[in-house]
């Protein structure tokens, strides 16, 4: 497990953290604790650079990782990509 101080912050990241290809793309599993709370942060990265964060944060890094997996499972990579806003004429 490795870990990073910025500006007194430590935060400790995930030996789960992954990279796969997904529908031909390339998606980055981030999972990290940003604080003493002991909980885990999930972050997706598409290879365009696109961040999706939980809005919630996980017991454990497994428990974050199986949420990944589980998102990507059932939704594909399209949970992760913006969808362009419908223009109404």
């Amino acid at each position: 497990m490795s870990s990073i101080e910025i500006d007194d912050i430590k935060i400790k990241y995930s030996p789960l953290n992954k990279e796969l290809v997904v529908d031909g793309e390339l998606l980055s599993i981030f999972i990290y604790e940003g604080d003493s709370s002991g909980r885990w942060v999930l972050e997706v990265v598409d290879e365009c650079g696109t961040s999706t964060v939980w809005d919630y944060q996980f017991e454990s890094d497994q428990a974050a990782f199986d949420e990944a997996l589980n998102t990507i499972n059932e939704e594909g990579i399209k949970a992760f990509k913006i969808q362009p806003e419908e223009n109404l004429h």
